[in-house]
């Protein structure tokens, strides 16, 4: 990875969905996995440009 090449930060998001397997249950994985999209659409939007190698 750069960053241990580097010395540089590195940094792991980690977030749990209350009630997802509710909603997965509910109404069915397709909609499950478009409400994961969602959130992760979301969290995106709160980088700033360079914080993540991978999005």
């Amino acid at each position: 990875m750069r960053a241990v090449k580097q010395n540089g930060a590195i940094g792991l998001l980690m977030m749990d969905a209350d009630r997802f397997k509710q909603i997965n249950d509910t109404y069915g994985h397709t909609v499950g996995d478009r409400v994961l999209q969602a959130i992760a659409g979301t969290a995106r939007k709160q980088l700033r440009e360079g914080d993540c190698e991978l999005c």
